[in-house]
């Protein structure tokens, strides 16, 4: 019954911050950083924020996902994984930075 009692008073919670508006996400999606003095709410990151804004003017023109993908790709621009790995990157301890992931219309 504890475990049970728990599990309602966690999920009340939750409802209730979603209700709210509160972000309840573990990681930041592309475009957004938190909050540094709240971390339920999320900013625009004016580094990715371009690349959002511009893939979505991509996709109402008519451009499929795919298309959308290769572009960012053959113009060197960071993926949702790689940029999270770039901004975590030490090159003291890590070395050079690879790129190892790419675009992809599930990205997109």
């Amino acid at each position: 019954m504890y475990a049970k009692d728990i599990s309602t008073k966690i999920k009340s919670t939750l409802h209730t911050k979603a209700r709210r508006g509160e972000y309840l996400g573990a990681l930041d999606p592309y475009g957004y950083l938190r909050h540094p003095d709240d971390k339920h709410k999320l900013i625009i990151n004016e580094e990715t924020a371009p690349v959002v804004r511009r893939m979505f003017e991509m996709c109402a023109a008519g451009i499929g996902a795919r298309s959308i993908a290769t572009t960012l790709n053959n113009e060197g621009i960071l993926s949702p994984k790689e940029y999270t790995r770039f901004r975590k990157h030490n090159p003291e301890r890590d070395g050079e930075f690879e790129r190892r992931h790419f675009w992809t219309r599930t990205y997109v």
